[in-house]
């Protein structure tokens, strides 16, 4: 059914956009609002309803409502790391042979 309102609007439009009236604009934009409601994903439906109600949000200590990345940068306790895991060692990815030629040994890259 909405793929038949879809087309109709559609072609609807297309016919009368230059001579279309307030009222039969306040139509398209109706069945269009329609469809716009029904293709929402479960996050937006949510999201409409205070979402905010329904997700448990945990205090963690530090966080405020005006913290930022920037304003924390190099303030408190560092990680156990310098580095990223992928930066260790020298400098090959898991799965590189150290031979020069590719993940899999063979002149190839890795599949994803």
């Amino acid at each position: 059914m909405d793929h038949q309102l879809y087309k109709r609007l559609v072609d609807e439009v297309k016919t009368y956009a230059h001579v279309a009236d307030a009222a039969r604009v306040q139509g398209w934009e109706n069945a269009a609002e329609h469809l716009r409601r029904g293709a929402r994903s479960f996050l937006e439906k949510n999201a409409e309803s205070d979402w905010t109600y329904h997700l448990d949000v945990l205090p963690v200590e530090g966080m405020t409502p005006d913290w930022s990345f920037e304003g924390a940068w190099g303030k408190g306790k560092g990680t156990e790391e310098d580095v990223a895991p992928d930066d260790v060692g020298d400098g090959m990815l898991v799965g590189q042979s150290g031979t020069g030629d590719g993940a899999l040994g063979h002149g190839e890259p890795a599949p994803l």
